[in-house]
């Protein structure tokens, strides 16, 4: 296992740096890795981007709704935490959106290191259900 690849698992957990192939149509979270790194390394405008953090900022509200729609007694606690990685996923989006608002070397640092830490507590989560 490389260095970088070692730093990523003992920071972000059993997290890929695979991403899917970008799809401006259809963007989703399996592909917003290679997004970032397509507008950071010239490949794509950040236009790019604002089309990923609006489909996807779409998909996290329907997601939400979707869920409190079905809470009851008896899955009370896995939507509660299905709710709470909703709630990381989202965050880390405006992390994103500091990025397409000033598209600085640092702000992707904090969006890439956001969406690894979501991808980590993710997998996590998918375990606990």
């Amino acid at each position: 296992m490389s260095d970088l690849n070692s730093k990523i698992k003992e920071q972000y957990g059993d997290v890929s740096l695979e991403s899917a192939p970008i799809d401006p149509e259809n963007p989703a979270f399996n592909s917003l890795l290679s997004a970032l790194e397509a507008v950071h390394t010239g490949k794509a405008d950040i236009s790019l981007l604002e089309k990923y953090y609006t489909a996807l900022s779409a998909q996290i509200r329907e997601s939400r709704e979707s869920l409190r729609a079905k809470k009851n007694d008896e899955n009370a606690d896995r939507v509660e935490i299905a709710i709470a990685a909703i709630e990381l996923t989202d965050a880390m989006l405006d992390m994103v959106k500091n990025y397409i608002a000033k598209p600085t070397p640092e702000n992707m640092a904090i969006a890439v290191s956001q969406l690894l830490q979501c991808m980590g507590f993710i997998n996590n989560v998918s375990d606990i259900l």
